[in-house]
């Protein structure tokens, strides 16, 4: 949805934004008072953009390739970080993000020339071609970037990773980087290089922990901490102390940051990831006492309702509290809310804790085509029934859930059959008995279940992509880069 304004904003820089507000004037006066077209507007900045050596602007290629084909580029930079001649080679290469929709563009955009402090100190407007790879040159004699940022600014519209020098040096250097959009850009950076295995989603969540206390933006911190959850949450394996060791990181860190913070608009986006980021039985015990009061450091942040739920879902995920206490925590609550979200919550809560015969009827529950249970009960009914800490109790329950796939889109809800498929999917990772069971079912499946398999090639793409994120976590750790 935001490509509009984005491809837009690419058009003004690429044009440069003398010629774009020009254009926009000769535009609005030429065409008050009657209809104008796409064509119209694009031959008028063509009309108002005089050539350049470097760049002539050609409205019907740059529709055709921006409007009207589908796709989006991959861009990242390779350049010697021990180099200092006059003539220093900067390659930017450009893929496509998809394979199978190819299309390269040509792409205005800022470099940015990072110091050792952390600080832009020079960049370069280039233009990128569309031939895969765009060779420049630069002096490195007075003075070498220990970083470097395409897209600077961001003024294209594109995918942009990071060379393994410059990842290296902002992993360890965030926190000396002043500007709050460089800081986004970086971490978006991050998050999609470890979404595409090509960095570490431990090293990813480690430089997030080590740069939370540093951190004061909040739509930035918003961000990356939700990143950072998903993160460990999808691409580092379960039951491993990797992932303990994480959670572990983060929650520290985002408590130590909340007992400090003064601003409340903060405290209040920290809380809800404190919450979060619980993973142990040490943070689970901590959460029952700050539910109850006895959290000194914590008595200037308030646990509203929907908080004190989310606690509660964190709590009965315990192994060492007892159900009896579970049940009481959960008492208490009851009398606090009683609205309708309160029930659904206690729904959910119940599904978490319920003992196998409970387990049984509520599965019959999803597949009954005649139950009255209302979608949004189900859906976290489902939640609780799935929820981590039950995915050992859920393994014949998976074999279950494949046979009946079909079945559920067959019979129930479109919105019901979908929370069916995802909440109650597989949590193991034994990614390819996942991949050839949804295969399996999607080769069986007719072209009429548009949703199902819509959600089948959907989950087998994720799945890939987390096969490939584990493989590098497994082999990659936070290192000294090579040199070229």
């Amino acid at each position: 949805y935001h490509k509009g304004s984005a491809v837009l904003k690419q058009l003004m820089f690429l044009i440069g934004e003398k010629a774009f507000s020009r254009a926009c004037s000769n535009y609005f006066h030429r065409y008050k008072w009657s209809n104008a077209t796409l064509v119209d507007f694009l031959r008028t900045l063509e009309e108002a953009t005089p050539p350049t050596q470097e760049f002539i602007f050609n409205a019907n290629e740059w529709k055709k390739s921006w409007l009207q084909t589908a796709g989006f580029n991959e861009l990242i930079a390779e350049w010697n970080p021990q180099g200092r001649s006059e003539k220093e080679e900067v390659i930017i290469r450009q893929t496509a993000a998809i394979s199978t929709l190819p299309t390269l563009r040509n792409h205005r955009l800022l470099l940015g020339f990072f110091g050792e402090d952390g600080q832009v100190y020079e960049t370069h407007n280039v233009i990128v071609k569309a031939s895969g790879q765009t060779i420049l040159h630069y002096d490195f004699r007075a003075r070498a970037p220990a970083a470097i940022l395409v897209n600077y600014d961001d003024q294209a519209f594109a995918k942009v990773f990071l060379d393994e020098h410059s990842s290296y040096f902002f992993l360890n250097n965030m926190s000396k980087v002043s500007s709050e959009l460089t800081r986004a850009l970086i971490w978006v950076s991050f998050w999609n290089m470890t979404r595409d295995a090509q960095l570490s989603a431990v090293d990813f969540a480690q430089s997030v922990a080590a740069n939370v206390g540093h951190e004061r933006e909040s739509s930035v911190l918003n961000m990356v901490l939700r990143y950072t959850e998903r993160a460990i949450a999808a691409y580092v394996p379960r039951e491993t102390e990797a992932r303990f060791g994480l959670y572990e990181q983060l929650f520290n860190a985002v408590k130590a940051k909340i007992c400090e913070e003064k601003e409340k608009h903060l405290t209040v986006l920290l809380k809800d990831f404190l919450i979060e980021f619980a993973h142990s039985e040490q943070a689970y015990a901590f959460l029952v006492d700050w539910l109850e009061g006895r959290v000194a450091e914590l008595s200037h942040v308030e646990l509203g309702v929907d908080s004190r739920w989310s606690v509660l879902y964190r709590v009965f995920r315990s192994r060492t509290i007892s159900r009896e206490r579970k049940l009481e925590l959960l008492t208490n609550q009851e009398t606090l809310d009683s609205s309708d979200f309160g029930k659904k919550a206690k729904l959910r809560l119940e599904a978490i804790i319920a003992d196998e015969s409970r387990r049984k009827e509520l599965w019959n529950t999803f597949l009954d085509k005649n139950d009255q249970t209302s979608t949004k009960d189900q859906e976290r009914v489902m939640e609780g029934f799935n929820d981590d800490v039950n995915a050992e109790r859920n393994e014949d329950y998976y074999k279950e859930y494949f046979r009946n796939l079909k079945r559920v889109y067959a019979e129930r809800s479109k919105e019901l059959a979908n929370n069916f498929f995802t909440l109650l999917a597989p949590l193991h990772e034994r990614f390819d008995e996942i991949i050839t069971a949804y295969t399996e079912v999607l080769l069986n499946t007719e072209e009429q279940y548009v949703w199902l398999r819509r959600q089948l090639t959907s989950s087998i793409d994720i799945l890939e992509r987390r096969k490939r994120a584990f493989a590098f976590c497994a082999t990659h750790t936070k290192g000294q880069p090579s040199s070229h």
